[in-house]
């Protein structure tokens, strides 16, 4: 692998951190829904979840010798917005703020991966893996904004 220098090594420690924060996020907003009457709102937070799990598991290897994935816990004051806020949704209608949480989250999340996109310095297969995640994750972000619309109507 190409020597990866000390700020790429940084911002692929924060996405790792992100992406481990979005599965506990999306598990905790799983938890405040209604299993019957949220199927559809679940379906796709699961879906979010698990993509998070595999970007994760993408972006370890690639600095996973480069620096102590323990440092995980450290990383994560870099990130501006914390998935940990979804434990302090309340409300009459849980649907919606748990959307809006969510929705609010990928926003930043997305803001990170262009953050990370504009400050890596390029190595094609690092940068290509970081560009893929950053759409996906966008894509996942513009499904939750719809389905908050579609509650809105």
């Amino acid at each position: 692998m190409e020597n990866i220098n000390e700020e790429n090594i940084e911002m692929l420690a924060d996405l790792v951190a992100l992406n481990h924060e979005r599965v506990i996020g999306y598990a905790k907003a799983i938890g405040m829904l209604n299993n019957e009457q949220d199927s559809d709102i679940i379906a796709i937070l699961e879906k979010n979840m698990q993509q998070a799990q595999q970007f994760k598991a993408q972006l370890i290897p690639l600095v996973a010798t480069e620096v102590d994935m323990e440092k995980e816990q450290e990383v994560k004051s870099h990130i501006p917005w914390s998935w940990g806020e979804i434990s302090t949704i309340v409300g009459p209608d849980p649907r919606h703020a748990v959307l809006s949480t969510c929705v609010r989250g990928e926003e930043e999340n997305s803001k990170v991966y262009a953050l990370a996109i504009k400050n890596m310095e390029v190595i094609e297969n690092i940068i290509g893996v970081v560009r893929n995640q950053a759409e996906l994750q966008l894509e996942a972000m513009q499904a939750l904004e719809e389905l908050l619309a579609n509650e809105q109507l």
